[in-house]
This record gives structure tokens, sequence and C-alpha cells, in this order.
């Protein structure tokens, strides 16, 4: 059993790296990353593979709810529920501090960590601080399809606690029809404070982009969701900079809803693949590996789903 699989739930760096997308740097093409997988074994309820595949499900099941939501503030939540699929996964493989941060000083670590976890929940509901008034919210379409972008919205927060300055920002889209949802949205913030005396300072971008097409009739869903993350952190005169992506892949994911709601066949692959490992002492090179796993729906019975499992090592 892996049991870690969330290694940075961070992301996003001004350091100059290369030419390309998301602050310098040009993620990997999941195309190009390919797994082997082993064995298939069952999920033990309870067991991180159970949970993940349930957080999974969840999440589709948001999309369910999306094409037909005549409420646009529901449905901007939900969609941003799909979107963080790959990221709420894999968040159940690892601890709530992430090797990244074994480097720093537990204060300073927590600090990051709160931002982060922060971060990654609905970030574009009202958060208690101050809203950049140029912050655009557009709803176009109609009630139950069209557009919701968000412009030059960010506000800011000080921790309660430590007195940290954080700014979040959100950028980008949501769309929905009757049988397909899309997003291209960019999630950041910048933390700067101090942890026992000590400077912390962090910039983070998480870039969520993906779609996904529903089959009414065949009562399916396929499509993709990728969260690409940089990270770079600086504390007592260490620093840590990593680049990873999350990627989750649905093929033929077929659901019922009576009796009960539930999938009952169908593969969804979740990924980690990296393109710069964070490397600092105290993390292992184990934790920040690529790895894989693919769950597989068999049956649906009194409700509760039977998966399967097989995790992938990189050829």
């Amino acid at each position: 059993m892996k049991t870690v699989f969330w290694v940075v739930a961070l992301g996003a760096t001004l350091l100059a790296c290369g030419g390309g997308s998301g602050g310098g740097v040009t993620f990997k093409d999941p195309s190009q990353v390919n797994f082997t997988y082993g064995a298939v074994g069952g999920t033990t309820p309870g067991s991180p593979e159970a949970t993940s595949a349930a957080t999974g499900a969840s999440g589709l099941g948001d999309a369910l709810s999306i094409p037909g939501e005549a409420d646009a503030s529901a449905a901007s939540t939900e969609s941003q529920n799909v979107a963080g699929i790959p990221n709420d996964m894999a968040s159940v493989f690892g601890a709530s501090v992430t090797p990244m941060f074994r480097t720093l000083e537990p204060g300073q670590a927590a600090l990051v960590d709160r931002a982060t976890a922060h971060l990654l929940r609905n970030v574009a509901a009202a958060t208690g601080g101050t809203v950049d008034p140029n912050c655009q919210v557009t709803i176009t379409g109609t009630p139950t399809s069209g557009r919701i972008s968000f412009d030059s919205c960010s506000w800011t927060e000080t921790d309660s606690s430590t007195g940290a300055i954080m700014t979040f920002t959100i950028g980008g889209y949501f769309d929905r029809t009757a049988s397909a949802v899309s997003w291209d949205a960019t999630f950041g913030f910048t933390i700067n404070g101090t942890s026992n005396g000590t400077a912390v300072s962090g910039s983070v971008s998480d870039h969520l982009v993906g779609s996904l097409a529903f089959d009414p009739v065949a009562q399916s869903i396929n499509g993709n969701a990728k969260s690409d993350i940089l990270v770079s952190v600086a504390a007592g005169g260490q620093s840590v900079t990593g680049a990873v992506t999350y990627y989750a892949d649905f093929q033929d994911l077929v659901y019922q809803t009576t009796p009960v709601s539930c999938f009952t066949s169908g593969t969804l692959t979740l990924s980690r693949f990296w393109t710069i490992r964070p490397s600092a002492q105290g993390i292992d090179p184990s934790e920040v590996s690529d790895v894989s796993v693919q769950f597989t729906w068999t049956g649906c019975a009194s409700g509760s789903a039977t998966v399967d499992v097989s995790w992938g090592t990189p050829t």
C-alpha cells in the first residue's frame, strides 16, 4: 500500500526557470508521462485508497449537478470542487505538513501549511479579507449554462495567530452546458510573516484546467482534470522550490441514480509527476517520486461501490 502521495499542495514561484507557462516553468504534458501498473486488488473500507476513491466520486457527484444548477453561485462552488478533484484525492495519501516543510521549524511549517489549506478551499467565496475593488466576477449565459469568470480578483488577510499577511488571487473561468463542463483558472497567494522571530515568505500558484463530458443516455462521464502547482518557500536562510502536476483521467465512468446514486463501472486514473523536484535536507527522495494509481469501479451493491486499485510506476 502506498501511504505517501500528496507531497506539496503548493505552487508557483516567480523564479525564472526557462520559457513557458506557470511563472516561467513549462510543466510536463500528461500524454508524455507513462506508467506501468501492477497487480489489481480490492479496497479495504477506511483505507487511503478507499477514501481517495470516495473523494473522487463525491467530486464527480458535484459535476453531475452543475449542468442543471440554476443558482450561479452554487454552480461556481461545484465547479471549483470538480476542478479540485486531483488535489483532493491526492491529499488523502499524505500528512498535513508536507515533506517539503520538514526542513522548516515546526512553527514556520504550520504557518505556510495553514495558508495553503486555506487556498485550496473555496477561495472565490468571501474570505473576510479585503477584496480588490477591481475584482470582476462575470456571469454570462442562461441560468443553467454559460460562463462564470474572475478577473483581477485578489484579497488580503492577516493571520490572527501569527500576524502573517496573506494575499490571495484568482483568475480564469468555469464553463458549463447541458452536457459538459470545462475550466481554466489560476489560484495563487503570497505570504509574508514571522514565526518565532524568523521571517517566512512564499509564493504559490495552482493552475487548474480540464473538462468533463456527460452522456445522459449511457449515464457516463469522460474527461480529465489537471492541477499544475509551483511553490517557493523561504525561512531562516533556507529555501525550497517544487513544481508538480496532479492529473486525473476519467474514462467511461458509468453512474446510476436509483435506488441510490453511485458509480457502477469505469476507470479513474490519478497521477503525480514532477517538473521540478524539491531537494533539501529532510526530504526523502521516495516522497517526491512520480507515481500513479488506477481506480476501477466494478459494481454498486446496497449503495456501496466496489472499487479495484492498481498502483503504477513510471516507465
